[in-house]
C-alpha cells in the first residue's frame, strides 16, 4: 500500500485510508488484494493483477484459443488458469452500494482485471453510480444485477458460471429488465458457460459481443427479448454461441451486425429476431455461418439487410425464415451466399 500512495497527494491519501477504514469497519479487515482494490477505485485507477503471474495473460490466450475450438467441436469445455488474486463478491456489492463507500469512489467507477470471484455477485433493484470492469477475470457462479441501473458494463475476457449441467442453473449472467446508461461488453474471449440474460434491459450505449462466446447447448445462450438498445448490437468478427439467440420484439437505433458470427442451435433456432425493429442496417453475410434456424418474422429494417457471403444451414426445416419482414433499404442475398434448407421471403415488402 505504501508504494501504491507513494507521490499522491494528500487529498488522494486521505480519500483511500477513509475507504479502507470503512471496508474494515464493515468486514472486520481487509487483505492486501482488498485494498489494492479499493486504493484504485478511490483514485480512478484500474486493480490489474496480472502483474502477480507473469505467464497469466498468455495462459489465458491459450485458454480462450482452447475454449473456442472447444465450442466448435462439440467438445466439453477446457479449465482456465486460474487468476491470479481472489476478491469477495461481497466486498464489490458493498463497494458499490453503500452510500457511504459511493462517495469516495472515483467517477472512473470500479475497474478490475484478473480477479477470482467464487460466489455469486448480485445487486438486484438497486442503483449503481459507476461504471464496472471486470475484465480477463473468472466468476465461479454468477452476476445477477436484474432490476438495477448501472453505468457502463464491462466483462471482457471474463468466463461466468459453471457448467450448466453440473450446476442444474440455466443462466449466469442477469441483466434482465436493467437500465444501463452506457454500454454493455461482452467480448474479446468473454465466455458465459449458462445463458445470459438481457430481457426488457434498456443499453443507453451499445451492446458489444464481438468476440464473445455464449455456452448453453440445448437451451437459450443470450435472450434479449424486449431489449432497447440505443446504439448499435455486435454479434459479429468470433462470436459464437451454442444455444438459442432471440432478440424478439427488441428494439435497435443503430444497427444488427452479426458478419462472422458463429451461430449453433442444429435443427432448432439459432438466431431469433422476430418483430424486431431496427433503425439501421442488419447484417448476415461476410462469413456468418448459422445451424439451425435465422428467423427473421415480422422485423422491420429502416435500413438494408445484408446477407452477402453468409450460410444458413438447417437440414430439417427453415435456413432463413423471414415472412412479412418489412425492409426500406436493399436487400442482398448474392456474392457466396449459401443455404440448406428452405429460404423463405413470404409476404415480404
Amino acid at each position: 500500500m505504501k508504494d501504491l500512495l507513494e507521490g499522491r497527494t494528500p487529498g488522494e491519501k486521505k480519500r483511500v485510508y477513509t475507504l479502507i477504514d470503512l471496508a474494515r469497519a464493515e468486514f472486520g479487515s481487509t487483505s492486501e488484494v482488498d485494498e489494492r482494490v479499493l486504493a484504485a477505485a478511490a483514485l480512478g485507477e484500474i486493480a490489474d493483477f496480472s502483474d502477480l503471474d507473469l505467464d497469466y495473460s498468455r495462459k489465458l490466450r491459450e485458454a480462450i484459443l482452447a475454449e473456442t475450438e472447444a465450442m466448435s467441436e462439440g467438445r466439453e469445455l477446457p479449465d482456465r488458469p486460474t487468476p491470479p488474486a481472489e476478491i469477495s463478491a461481497d466486498l464489490l456489492v458493498w463497494l458499490l452500494t453503500n452510500k457511504s463507500a459511493e462517495l469516495l469512489i472515483h467517477s472512473q467507477g470500479v475497474r478490475l482485471v484478473g480477479v477470482l470471484i467464487e460466489d455469486d455477485f448480485e445487486i438486484i433493484n438497486s442503483k449503481l453510480n459507476y461504471p464496472l470492469w471486470l475484465n480477463h477475470s473468472i466468476v465461479k457462479k454468477s452476476i445477477n444485477f436484474t432490476g438495477s441501473t448501472c453505468r457502463t458494463v464491462l466483462l471482457n475476457g471474463t468466463r461466468i458460471g459453471e457448467d450448466p449441467l453440473v450446476s442444474g442453473k440455466d443462466e449466469c449472467l442477469l441483466l434482465g429488465s436493467s437500465h444501463i446508461n452506457g454500454n454493455v461488453f461482452l467480448r474479446d474471449g468473454f465466455l458465459a458457460t449458462g445463458g445470459v440474460r438481457l430481457s426488457y434491459t434498456a443499453i443507453d450505449g451499445q451492446l458489444s459481443c464481438v468476440g464473445g462466446r455464449f455456452w448453453a447447448p440445448g437451451g437459450v445462450a443470450l435472450h434479449a427479448d424486449g431489449v432497447r438498445v440505443n446504439s448499435g448490437v455486435f454479434l459479429s468478427d468470433g462470436f459464437l454461441s451454442s444455444g438459442e439467440v432471440r432478440f424478439i420484439w427488441a428494439e435497435i437505433k443503430g444497427q444488427i451486425n452479426c458478419n462472422s458470427g458463429v451461430f449453433r442451435n442444429s435443427q432448432a433456432d439459432a438466431l431469433i429476431l422476430d418483430g424486431v425493429r431496427v433503425a439501421g442496417n442488419v447484417f448476415l453475410g461476410d462469413s456468418f455461418v448459422s445451424f439451425g434456424t435465422v428467423r427473421l418474422i415480422g422485423a422491420t429494417i429502416a435500413g438494408q439487410l445484408g446477407c452477402a457471403g453468409g450460410r444458413f444451414f438447417n437440414s430439417v426445416g427453415y435456413a432463413l425464415y423471414a415472412d412479412r419482414i418489412c425492409v426500406t433499404g436493399d436487400v442482398f442475398i448474392d456474392n457466396a451466399f449459401e443455404s440448406m434448407g428452405v429460404v423463405s421471403f413470404g409476404g415480404a415488402q
